[in-house]
């Protein structure tokens, strides 16, 4: 049993500093990424504020009399001359109706299962509603045939008394 608590220990302790031996690599590995990181921002940062200070400086003909630049046609926002009102309205209702049917066919089978159940369910409503009128029906027959039955036993129970006097 020592021998083997020993053994687990020795073997404990190799993968203890082969898991160290890594992480130290690791971490070598990536503080050079770092370093090389580092150097590339610098560097971009450089180009950049070399290319910003001589964008500045040269004007739209091409001459270095400090003018400001117009903007490139590519970088330029808002609409182009050649802006089609007309085309765009058309594209634009294009658009709704397509939606709108993309709409209508995620809506149908939606609607034909409503309907579906709504037929389901429209013959156990009328039933209900069918037993519930005769229940209302059988109780008012059953209320009238009682207080019916009530006037015959007093009618009866008067003649009685009237015989027995």
């Amino acid at each position: 049993m020592e021998l083997l608590l020993v053994y687990v220990v020795e073997q404990m302790n190799g993968f203890n500093e082969r898991t160290a031996a890594k992480r130290k690599e690791r971490t070598t590995a990536e503080e050079e990424l770092v370093k090389n990181g580092k150097n590339f921002r610098r560097l971009a940062m450089a180009t950049r504020n070399q290319v910003m200070s001589a964008s500045t400086l040269t004007t739209s003909n091409g001459s270095n009399d400090g003018g400001l630049m117009e903007p490139s046609p590519t970088r330029r926002r808002g609409r182009p001359e050649d802006f089609d009102k007309a085309g765009f309205a058309a594209s634009l209702e294009r658009s709704d109706k397509r939606k709108r049917e993309m709409a209508a066919r995620e809506l149908a089978p939606c609607e034909t299962q409503l309907a579906h159940y709504e037929a389901v369910l429209a013959e156990p409503r009328f039933r209900r509603g069918k037993e519930i009128r005769s229940r209302v029906a059988q109780e008012t027959r059953s209320a009238v045939d009682a207080a019916v039955a009530r006037q015959t036993n007093l009618a009866l129970a008067r003649i009685r008394e009237r015989l027995t006097k």
